[in-house]
């Protein structure tokens, strides 16, 4: 096989899909960082849905610079950062709005170290508990209850 382009059009990364040339990000170790997306849905809509956000999600999102909350300070290394910006964005009333012709294609890179949870041994617990404490604030704090279910 010769290595993958980006694709150009929607029907393009259908035709990969359908190949299984590409896949649904993290779909074999962590299915929560995307399957909200309804890939099912997203192939055959040409029309802009909207998806609550559900605990793990990680869609890519575009919205007012002045209206993002910011990241939190406490997460960094890759581990959970995007998870709890995501849920503070949800938190505070955003809604998630798919659009059916956008697409993003996240090519293979070298890793980088902490990339991985097998690989960031007590960083990835400590970045564990610190998040379990994040999360039971901002539920506290905006009266939200966040699930993956």
């Amino acid at each position: 096989d010769k290595e993958i382009s980006h694709p150009k059009s929607k029907r393009e990364v259908l035709g990969l899909l359908e190949r299984e040339k590409i896949q649904l990000m993290d779909i074999d170790h962590f299915d929560g960082a995307h399957k909200w997306t309804n890939l099912t849905w997203w192939k055959q809509t040409d029309k802009p849905y909207v998806v609550q956000w559900k605990e793990y999600f990680e869609p890519y999102v575009v919205m007012p610079k002045e209206k993002t909350p910011k990241y939190n300070p406490r997460f960094v290394g890759r581990i959970r950062d995007k998870i709890t910006h995501l849920m503070t964005v949800s938190a505070t009333g955003f809604t998630f709005h798919l659009v059916p012709d956008a697409y993003t294609v996240h090519m293979p890179h070298a890793d980088r170290g902490m990339q991985s949870w097998d690989k960031a041994g007590l960083y990835a617990k400590c970045a564990i508990a610190l998040y379990d404490s994040y999360k039971a604030e901002i539920e506290q704090q905006y009266n939200v209850k966040f699930t993956n279910v």
